[in-house]
């Protein structure tokens, strides 16, 4: 199964067994999360925080399959994009001397 560890700035009001969702514009994840696991942190002072981090399964893992997939898809076709500029970018320049020799201009 897939997991999930999610933080956000809130009022510990989460519970285990939630079900609760989670959208993330970043990657384009947007699912359920079956809350196994949660903490959070209270800081006092001049600025005051709650942080509330939960982890579990997530649950339409398909979904989340289908995405994963896209963004291999999209490194792959970065990565044969960024192979082929370092490859144009090495190629053998020649100098106009070595161009005169080999008979051109």
């Amino acid at each position: 199964a897939q997991t999930a560890v999610v933080e956000f700035p809130a009022f510990p009001s989460i519970q285990l067994d939630d079900r609760m969702a989670v959208i993330d514009t970043g990657t384009g994840l947007n699912t359920a999360l079956y809350v196994a696991n949660k903490s959070h942190t209270f800081t006092a002072g001049k600025t005051t925080t709650w942080v509330q981090s939960v982890n579990g399964a997530i649950i339409d893992t398909a979904d989340t399959d289908a995405v994963f997939q896209d963004y291999i898809d999209l490194l792959n076709d970065h990565q044969e994009e960024e192979a082929a500029i370092a490859r144009a970018a090495t190629r053998r320049r020649l100098t106009p001397r070595q161009k005169r020799k080999k008979g051109g201009k």
